[in-house]
């Protein structure tokens, strides 16, 4: 089960815990190249996520099938890879806790708890990241959600379920970051 002790807006739990940032090197946001495709998948869009809406956390990329409109994204199983480039290293620790308030937001408990096993394994999967980093969410409705984390498989779930909550993070209502879901959203 996630257990976060208070519902908070997901602003004040990253100012409490990304006080990391200070000094942090950081690369570009426009030095992120990203490649036009990925088998079937097309990019459709990139966005760069920030902390305090002036620190560059990182670049998220957003690739779907080529027929696929922005509006079919969220009303449709269709296959869709996520990649975030990191422009600057983020904790294990901080990724997990922006996860779960976003997920607690999104969810009831009822299918927090119905899921929990899955995210705790997820979870517990991430790394530390430095500049530069990757992570890639690649969903697939006839076989589940991967993740990676510089192009190595760290863990994967057949449960399409699991995987389209999961994504859900960056797609679904509200979202970890508007700003961020709407510029990935708009093609």
């Amino acid at each position: 089960m996630i257990h976060i002790t208070q519902k908070q807006p997901i602003w004040l739990t990253l100012i409490v815990s990304l006080s990391f940032f200070a000094g942090a090197q950081v690369i570009a946001a426009e030095d992120v190249r990203f490649t036009p495709g990925k088998g079937e998948l097309e990019l459709k869009s990139s966005a760069t996520a920030t902390w305090m809406r002036f620190i560059e956390v990182y670049q998220a990329a957003l690739y779907a099938p080529h027929e696929i409109q922005a509006e079919e994204i969220n009303t449709s199983l269709v296959p869709l890879s996520l990649e975030l480039t990191y422009l600057t290293g983020v904790s294990k620790d901080n990724i997990i806790k922006a996860a779960e308030v976003a997920l607690q937001r999104q969810h009831d408990t009822a299918t927090l708890d119905k899921f929990a096993e899955q995210i705790t394994a997820l979870h517990q999967s991430y790394r530390d990241t430095a500049k530069g980093d990757k992570y890639r969410l690649d969903f697939d409705p006839a076989s589940g959600v991967s993740l990676y984390f510089n192009d190595s498989l760290l863990v994967a779930f057949g449960d399409v379920s699991f995987g389209r909550l999961y994504v859900g993070i960056w797609l679904d209502e509200p979202p970890l970051s508007q700003p961020l879901r709407t510029a990935l959203l708009d093609w």
